[in-house]
């Protein structure tokens, strides 16, 4: 029989609220996405405003929309340690609701979410201080850069949604 770890309740996962800004070195921002053409995640880095790394993944037709956005913030949580901070603090954005709900409820112990927050805390035991937000996610019908093929569609292409999150919509 195999044994699970599963977090512990005391174990939390920050979030920003409307009212904090975020003062973080490194904001990450994910997406998912599926449409007819594929299925894919994006994620981009940026440290003081500059964008300083940006990934897309194809991933197979299977995944689901949810599927993606969480393999999306997996693996924006695997490259910061790549990243060379004084400080090392960072904020993931991403438009997935139900995921962050789903990281918020100790209850839920779906294989994605589970690896979420053991990157978590393999992230905190190298001293960095990751925090989420929630940020309205923005469709644009026939887009051309929505194909499914890297997501991160709008979350990476659309300064204004950069803008838009100095507050953040999580509670």
């Amino acid at each position: 029989m195999e044994t699970q770890y599963w977090q512990h309740p005391a174990e939390t996962i920050t979030f920003l609220s409307e009212e904090t800004r975020d003062t973080s070195t490194v904001q990450i921002y994910t997406d998912g996405s599926k449409s007819e053409k594929g299925v894919g995640a994006g994620i981009t880095f940026y440290m003081s405003g500059d964008l300083i790394k940006s990934l897309k993944y194809k991933l197979n037709n299977r995944c689901t929309n949810n599927q993606a956005e969480q393999l999306a913030i997996i693996k924006a949580l695997q490259h910061p340690v790549n990243i060379h901070a004084e400080v090392k603090t960072a904020t993931v954005y991403t438009d997935s609701r139900m995921t962050l709900d789903s990281l918020k409820n100790t209850n839920i112990h779906t294989a994605l979410v589970e690896e979420i927050r053991q990157e978590l805390t393999e992230m905190k035991k190298l001293q960095w201080h990751i925090q989420s937000c929630s940020v309205k996610a923005r469709v644009r019908k026939r887009d051309s850069r929505h194909t499914g093929k890297g997501g991160g569609d709008e979350l990476r292409h659309t300064g204004k949604l950069r803008q838009s999150t100095k507050k953040c919509s999580s509670k």
